[in-house]
């Protein structure tokens, strides 16, 4: 502002500097060969020629001056305009948005803001947001910050704790305020997503107990058999009142599949806080299997498990959330052939991701219905609801994964899951 003022300022003094002294040396010049030995007319002249000079700078000096007016005038009405929008942008916003300043101190906060939090402007201005962010996340939001600070802006979700003691779940979008190349501050942004994702848990608990239904009549028929094992030795030793080694060798191996079939339909059904820990890929990819392999006897559909299975590497993830993902890819590609065949489990490593495939050779998906695969209620199925590929999709974003497919009309689909490796 002080640079521009002064620029301004001293164009119009240099521009009265050259004028002036252009008009001395011309009307010099001019007065005295008019005026010649004239002395009365050369004073005459003189007097003339100051006059005329006052006129005609006072009239450039006023030309000069409305105009740079006019021009401050203009640049503090657009100035105004724009605060007007900007304020109508952080007053009436649907969304809370707020300002801080560099060390978190709360600077500004709109009335959407201050409902979500509870409290008045003047019980929050000037407090710092650790305050009021959940303690366990509190060190993830302070790494965020440190980011924005850094000039790099953010989004994530984090979840508050209003006057009342409720917790408020927010996506937050934080911007550093950069002002003349210098860092001032922090807008943010967030919204309440506290019922939407309370209506997305439910969505993907509800598949989850879809898909446990779905199992328990494969997997009772995959208990039956070691159980009708079980049972043969049993009578066999009742009858003949010995122990056999190998006849118990055979027992306790039953004993363990069964344990191991059970042991993951409990941990699948089972209702866990959404925690996210590394484990392995394999180590997922073998339970999947072990459970949806009964599955496939019973359809005469044979699943197998190729490429690396030795690697031990691990991605961040809710286990029993992407087992759930698995099982239903797997089930779409069972129902996709209903006279039997095959399906592989591929897994597939680069420097930074792990890929998951599931390949049938199925009836396979048009490409106009591949286009709106994985929308709730669009299922390619006659009595699907669409809702396990909408659930999966979302699990899997939530993963910082994708899910893409690939299909031919008659030759079957692929469908890769690919995650971030840790």
């Amino acid at each position: 502002m002080d640079r521009t003022s002064n620029r301004a300022a001293l164009k119009i003094a240099l521009i009265y500097i050259v004028l002036g002294t252009l008009w001395v040396v011309l009307s010099d010049s001019l007065t005295s060969t008019l005026a010649g030995d004239n002395v009365k007319l050369y004073e005459y002249l003189q007097r003339f020629k100051a006059w005329f000079f006052i006129a005609i700078t006072g009239v450039i000096l006023y030309v000069l001056v409305f105009q740079q007016t006019r021009t401050l005038l203009m640049k503090d009405e657009q100035l105004l305009s724009s605060e007007q929008h900007y304020q109508s942008l952080f007053m009436y916003n649907p969304d809370a948005v707020f300002e801080l300043d560099t060390s978190g101190t709360i600077l500004a906060i709109n009335p959407e803001g201050q409902r979500l939090l509870g409290y008045e402007n003047a019980d929050i201005i000037g407090t710092k947001y650790h305050n009021i962010i959940a303690k366990e996340e509190l060190e993830e939001v302070q790494k965020f910050f440190k980011y924005v600070l850094a000039g790099e802006p953010q989004q994530f979700d984090a979840t508050i704790l209003n006057r009342a003691g409720h917790r408020v779940l927010l996506r937050c979008t934080v911007i550093p305020i950069i002002v003349h190349q210098e860092l001032k501050g922090v807008f943010g942004v967030a919204r309440d997503i506290t019922q939407i994702k309370q209506h997305e848990e439910a969505m993907i608990a509800s598949e989850k107990l879809s898909i446990i239904g779905q199992l328990a009549a494969s997997v009772a028929h995959e208990i039956r058999n070691p159980l009708t094992s079980l049972r043969g030795f049993v009578q066999l030793m009742q009858t003949t009142r010995e122990l056999n080694d190998n006849h118990l060798h055979i027992m306790i191996n039953e004993i363990d599949r069964i344990n191991l079939i059970v042991s993951e339909m409990l941990v699948l059904g089972k209702e866990q806080k959404v925690d996210y820990s590394p484990h392995s890929v394999i180590g997922i990819v073998n339970s999947v299997y072990m459970l949806m392999k009964a599955e496939g006897n019973l359809h005469n559909i044979q699943l197998r498990l190729s490429g690396d299975q030795k690697d031990g590497r691990k991605v961040i993830c809710n286990p029993n959330q992407l087992k759930q993902v698995f099982i239903n890819l797997i089930k779409n590609s069972m129902e996709a052939m209903p006279d039997g065949g095959d399906i592989i489990m591929n897994i597939k490593y680069t420097p930074d991701k792990a890929e998951i495939a599931v390949i049938d050779n199925g009836a396979g998906i048009s490409e106009k219905r591949l286009e709106k695969l994985g929308e709730p209620f669009y299922s390619t199925k006659e009595k699907g609801t669409g809702l396990g590929l909408a659930v999966s999709n979302r699990i899997i974003d939530q993963h910082d994964g994708t899910i893409t497919f690939d299909s031919k009309v008659g030759i079957g689909t692929t469908v890769t899951v690919t995650l971030p490796i840790v």
